[in-house]
């Protein structure tokens, strides 16, 4: 009875003081001094007791109008109770696990606490955690008996007290266990244990709240928020847990929200580079990619303005960033320029074709899934008619990133101006010129699918008569390649005159050009006298021939003079076409090579005639440029064709027993009777100088390219080889056959050596790139 009586009057102790009186009591104590977390995170004391893992529990309906309705303990008070006076909480969504840390606490009557996390449903949209005081098995009075701790002597000792299973009797047990006193927190008598709590399963995304059941607003004011449900039917106050609330996420939630963060973090960062690096990690967020990549691209064209600005605001080149310009450049051409040539060609592939199979792929890969699935539904003409004016709006804003305020072709030439302090002995530097070349090719070809670009630069102009507006893009591409090769020659050979100032490569090709053009003369010369002594064989020496040789008829000898003679006349009209070939190709070698020097050092007198400025003149190109590859296996090929052609001179003759052969009378003639009586005959045949009197300058047929006998086999077959592409100074070369006489355009001899000025590398060469078409920078 006395036992009873002392509870009842601590109880009404305890109901006699609000829950912020209370938490008044605890704030005012200092005793968690020695109990707070240390800089590790860890705690100072430990409890030994095992970790529970507590069912999930749903709410009830209470009235609020009873004592022992308030069954769990109060978010502020239980606060007070922390020595951190906060609760640690993390969730681990891959795992499903909610950990709720409260550091130590005032333990003495934790054995009369219980922890539950119930989960959401319709009624209560959000997990929500309590602490409350629990109802032991088999305690049906308004008294049940706990297991509490006191301390006596230093020491702790457990006990069994009676206290109602309801907050009040919790504040009943701190009294009666010494803890709190008069008002006051007494330190020697708290006994310190750990809270802390796991609860797993925790898989949805959602709040964390805590439930103070059995209060509402009208008794209780929360911590970090107002009730956060107040139209609950019930007797529950829902508060945020922390300051800010706490949310828990699912998987798939927890992906978007780390997605969303890292999208914050690089994007706030400012770096395209940074944002370019982390676009692949949005691979399943098509929103934030998209969005990455515009902000990426913004930042681009930023980087491109202020090249711009460099480039016309300096007044030479020689300090410029030359790693930045190409980085910058760089990217604009890949990340900005190509996508949008890339749609366009895809566009014009569907609007030249509204039925094609890829159809739906192409929409989508231009549109993205949302807008291609409403454009599948249009007709043809609908749908053509919106591939048009999108391909117009695309192409203008391309056009637009090649004109001001971006990188200009003004831009281009200064860039390429040794005069403006170019650095064009730098090979970044150059391939920064050759980014920003290519970005203007790009936007001049596919620029055509705007119409007012078209009507400027194309419609009405003779040198684009032939250019259709809507090209396909794969043959625009085509152009830009030729043309861009052409151009990246021509740069090449602009850096290496600017890194090697004091070779004259322009000197060194005139020189071989006249090394191998003597070489020419020489045989072309000795083939004429061979042609010369020929004739005289025909016209007289045959005759004296039968004077000695009386078993060869006269017809015989001038039969095979005759052969040999068509041969010589062949090979004369190849060496002189292969001098006009040699000549012309190491003159535009020259002029390009002056044309490089005169980039560099304008002062330069060329070495040969012609315009050695760039131009920038945007032209289509319609033949592909030469191939100017460069081999060092020339002298040995001009030993080879020396050799063959001796063959040849000492070959029986080749050509075909049926060829007509008449040479012009000119009033001589040979009369022979045969011995054994056989009857006589006549061989009549002319000789003039019109067919074999010219000379290289002369008018003659010899020197105008074709010769006056056709029909197969007036050259060895092995010539054949050099009737295929072969490998000359300056580039690879075929050489076609003609049909003259049945004979081929053949090499020139030579000897091993002569060419001293090695080629393509090895010890003591020059390394000398060959030239192109002398034909400008120009679109």
């Amino acid at each position: 009875m006395k036992a009873f009586m002392a509870v009842f009057l601590l109880s009404n102790i305890a109901l006699s003081q609000s829950v912020d009186d209370l938490v008044d009591i605890l704030d005012g104590s200092s005793w968690e001094s020695e109990y707070k977390r240390d800089d590790s995170g860890h705690h100072s004391a430990v409890s030994k007791k095992p970790l529970e893992l507590k069912g999930k529990r749903t709410h009830q309906d209470l009235t609020c109008n009873k004592k022992e309705d308030q069954t769990t303990i109060p978010y502020k008070f239980l606060l007070g109770l922390m020595a951190n006076k906060a609760l640690d909480i993390t969730h681990e969504p891959h795992e499903g696990v909610l950990t709720i840390d409260g550091g130590v606490m005032i333990g003495n009557c934790n054995g009369m606490l219980e922890r539950i996390v119930s989960e959401p449903d319709e009624q209560t949209p959000f997990y929500s955690f309590q602490v409350g005081v629990r109802r032991p098995s088999g305690c049906d009075d308004k008294t049940c008996s706990y297991e509490v701790l006191t301390i006596e002597n230093c020491k702790n000792v457990h006990k069994m007290k009676s206290f109602t299973p309801d907050f009040s009797g919790f504040v009943s047990c701190l009294e009666a266990t010494g803890v709190m006193n008069n008002g006051k927190v007494v330190k020697d008598k708290i006994a310190p244990l750990q809270f802390l709590h796991r609860e797993v399963d925790v898989t949805q995304s959602s709040e964390l709240v805590y439930a103070n059941r059995g209060f509402t607003g009208a008794q209780y004011v929360g911590k970090f928020s107002d009730n956060k449900l107040p139209e609950y039917q019930g007797c529950y106050y829902f508060e945020d847990v922390q300051s800010g609330g706490f949310k828990t996420y699912s998987v798939d939630d927890i992906q978007d929200f780390e997605q969303e963060k890292l999208y914050q973090k690089v994007c706030n960062s400012g770096n395209y580079k940074l944002i370019n690096s982390h676009i692949a990690d949005f691979e399943n967020n098509d929103p934030f990619q998209t969005s990455l990549r515009d902000i990426r691209n913004e930042l681009i064209l930023k980087e491109v303005k202020a090249l711009h600005d460099i480039v016309t605001d300096s007044e030479s080149l020689e300090e410029v960033d030359v790693p930045k310009f190409k980085e910058v450049t760089s990217d604009f051409l890949e990340y900005v320029i190509t996508p949008i040539k890339t749609d366009l060609a895809q566009m014009q592939r569907l609007y030249a074709n509204p039925g094609h199979s890829q159809k739906e792929d192409i929409l989508k890969s231009v549109f993205g899934p949302k807008k291609a699935q409403a454009l599948l539904g249009k007709d043809t003409k609908e749908l053509k008619s919106i591939l048009k004016e999108e391909m117009d709006k695309l192409a203008t804003k391309l056009v637009s990133y090649a004109r001001k305020p971006y990188l200009t072709k003004d831009d281009f030439k200064k860039m390429t101006d040794a005069d403006a302090g170019a650095p064009l002995d730098n090979k970044t530097w150059t391939g920064a010129v050759l980014d920003l070349y290519e970005t203007q090719l790009t936007a001049f070809n596919y620029g055509r699918y705007s119409k007012d670009f078209y009507d400027t630069h194309y419609k009405g102009n003779p040198e684009y008569k032939n250019a259709k507006q809507y090209a396909k893009g794969s043959d625009l591409d085509k152009k830009i390649k030729s043309k861009l090769s052409i151009t990246r020659e021509k740069i090449q050979r602009v850096h290496h005159v600017a890194s090697n100032p004091d070779v004259d490569y322009s000197r060194k090709y005139e020189k071989t050009k006249n090394i191998i053009l003597s070489k020419l003369s020489r045989e072309i010369d000795s083939t004429e006298k061979k042609i010369e002594n020929l004739r005289y064989m025909i016209q007289f020496g045959c005759v004296k021939k039968k004077q000695t040789k009386y078993w060869k008829s006269i017809q015989t000898c001038i039969s095979e003079e005759r052969d040999k003679l068509i041969a010589c006349e062949n090979k004369l009209l190849s060496l002189r076409a292969e001098r006009e070939r040699v000549a012309r190709k190491y003159d535009d070698m020259i002029s390009d090579w002056d044309e490089a020097h005169g980039k560099v050092n304008r002062k330069r007198s060329p070495t040969s005639s012609g315009d050695g400025s760039f131009t920038f003149t945007p032209t289509t190109p319609t033949t592909a440029p030469h191939q100017q590859n460069v081999d060092n296996q020339y002298s040995m090929q001009l030993e080879m064709m020396r050799r063959q052609m001796q063959m040849q001179q000492t070959q029986g003759p080749m050509a075909n027993a049926q060829i007509g052969f008449q040479l012009p009378s000119i009033g001589y003639q040979i009369s022979h009777n045969m011995s054994g009586g056989q009857p006589s005959y006549q061989n009549s045949f002319r000789y003039g100088s019109q067919y074999y009197g010219g000379s290289y300058y002369g008018n003659g047929p010899l020197a105008s390219g074709y010769g006056p006998y056709t029909g197969p086999g007036a050259m060895p077959s092995a010539m054949q080889f050099y009737g295929q592409q072969q490998t000359m100074p300056g580039g690879s070369f075929t050489f076609p056959v003609t049909g003259m006489a049945g004979g081929q355009q053949m090499y020139i001899g030579g000897t091993p050596g002569f060419y001293d000025v090695p080629m393509g590398g090895g010890p003591g060469s020059y390394s000398v790139p060959m030239g192109g078409t002398p034909n400008g920078f120009s679109f």
